[in-house]
């Protein structure tokens, strides 16, 4: 997987356009990289992949069990399969594939907060691996923050972005951190609602408070929460 989250990627980056200058750079962080890096960890004999003829010359030029570059051995299994039989293919298979496809991140979240109902918790917040919740006085605590925003249904952390990430996931505490305040939220969210759109910043339901750590309300579009 990528070293950098999706939630990091859209507040610094984005996905930028085809003819983008920062478009190489995207795409070696997003997919290059981490394949390369998981080949390397992994050294697989065989790898599964969905290479089929026509696709470039190159292509056309191999077949269904090839070698790659590596001496890894590669099998296309729709190699000679055209757009429209995969298409008929995926039209007949359709409930099947239904039952088995991942969780959207919507769905997870959700998911998570039934059971962290269930086991007793009263408020969630969803973290990226690269995210952390720092206070900027180390006598505050999440429980701290509960305790003096009562009133608050939904607690908005905004983010603070760092400029250099030459240096992925390093640590969130050091002498001196350069960077600036992202339009992004992180949210502890309470589990006395029932929330109509999640995601991981944060959630929207009717009638609910959304507060700041400074304890001004936080108002945002409706319109640009995407779920």
């Amino acid at each position: 997987m990528p070293k950098q989250t999706t939630a990091h990627r859209d507040a610094v980056m984005g996905i930028p356009q085809i003819d983008d200058p920062r478009h190489a750079l995207f795409t070696e962080q997003v997919k290059l990289e981490p394949f390369n890096r998981a080949m390397q960890e992994h050294k697989p004999d065989v790898w599964f992949t969905n290479l089929r003829s026509g696709q470039t010359a190159f292509r056309s030029s191999i077949d269904i069990v090839s070698l790659s570059k590596d001496g890894v051995l590669k099998v296309s299994p729709f190699y000679h399969w055209s757009d429209e039989k995969l298409d008929v293919y995926l039209e007949e298979n359709k409930n099947e594939i239904e039952k088995n496809k991942l969780l959207t991140v919507e769905q997870s979240m959700k998911l998570r907060l039934e059971l962290s109902k269930k086991e007793g918790f009263s408020h969630v917040m969803f973290l990226d691996i690269d995210e952390f919740w720092t206070p900027k006085s180390f006598d505050l605590t999440i429980k701290s923050f509960l305790a003096k925003y009562k009133e608050a249904d939904v607690l908005c952390f905004e983010w603070f972005n760092r400029t250099n990430e030459s240096i992925p996931f390093s640590p969130a505490i050091s002498d001196y951190l350069a960077g600036y305040c992202g339009h992004h939220v992180k949210s502890l969210i309470s589990l006395n609602y029932q929330y109509y759109k999640l995601n991981p910043h944060t959630v929207i339901a009717d009638n609910i408070r959304y507060i700041l750590a400074d304890g001004s309300d936080y108002i945002f579009k409706k319109s640009k929460i995407k779920a």
